[in-house]
């Protein structure tokens, strides 16, 4: 391979950096969903724990 080609330590540090950055606002927005998911699913359990309590206590 020839000397040109080879990368060098810093070289590969900025290309990876650069990555980072231009991949951050994306991971912030699946982060951001993946937060809204679970909490929305979160709270159906909980809604429906509070509809079978309820249903319990009106056959009893």
């Amino acid at each position: 391979m020839r000397e040109g080609l080879q990368a060098t330590h810093v070289s590969e540090a900025k290309a990876r950096l650069s990555q980072v950055a231009a991949m951050a606002p994306n991971m912030v927005r699946r982060a951001r969903w993946l937060n809204r998911s679970t909490f929305g699913a979160g709270s159906g359990f909980v809604l429906f724990a509070f509809a079978v309590v309820d249903y319990i206590v009106s056959v009893l």
